[in-house]
């Protein structure tokens, strides 16, 4: 499907309606209904797309695959020798993307979901995962970084605290960036990175400034 196609932007607007509504009302009290009520759309015209709410989450989760994938070759180009900054931009690109597109954020929410099926919701840590293995293995061997702990093991502490910091911004009514740099801050120097708090808002502000050019 051509990204331009008449199809694809089609897919993209029903995808964008389904994200809003798990948003609002979680991916249990979500229903082909009220999706197709947000498009002035039938529930068949609608099935005929996603047969099903599981469908929906499927096609949500892989373009968010497509999306982090997207955010993960901007960090990289932001910091073509610095992995570790890369690392950072991607996940400050996440939360950028989640800011601005409701397939993004409905992952990100998703996510954390326990009614999300888990063969679904383990489509985006796998990507994930994968994404920041490869900043740490970039790290250890082109930039001879070190980390104190395996990198398997320094993969899911980041995607741990990545998915803490997700959950706690979203009750948190006065959560702020500073909150953000803190945090990393604080992880990457327990991995043993040399000064982190600078690695963390170097890679923050790239993603920040690239945003508003």
């Amino acid at each position: 499907m051509l990204p331009d196609s008449p199809a694809h932007r089609t897919r993209l607007r029903l995808l964008t309606a389904a994200s809003e509504e798990m948003i609002e009302r979680g991916y249990a009290a979500a229903s082909l209904s009220r999706i197709a009520a947000r498009l002035g759309l039938t529930k068949g015209a609608l099935g005929h797309h996603f047969p099903t709410k599981q469908d929906i989450a499927i096609a949500v989760f892989d373009r968010a695959d497509e999306i982090a994938v997207q955010v993960a070759e901007d960090a990289r180009r932001l910091f073509p020798d610095s992995a570790i900054r890369g690392c950072i931009a991607y996940f400050a690109g996440l939360a950028r993307a989640g800011a601005a597109d409701p397939i993004a954020a409905a992952w990100l929410a998703l996510y954390q979901d326990r009614s999300v099926p888990v063969e679904i919701a383990r489509r985006g840590y796998v990507t994930s995962r994968d994404v920041v293995a490869g900043f740490l293995a970039d790290h250890l061997s082109r930039e001879c970084g070190e980390l104190r702990m395996p990198p398997a093991q320094a993969t899911l502490f980041l995607q741990l605290l990545v998915s803490g910091e997700l959950a706690i911004a979203r009750f948190l009514t006065d959560y702020s960036a500073q909150n953000a740099v803190d945090s990393f801050a604080t992880a990457l120097t327990g991995l043993g990175v040399p000064d982190a708090e600078a690695v963390v808002i170097d890679g923050i502000q790239a993603v920040w400034t690239s945003s508003r050019e």
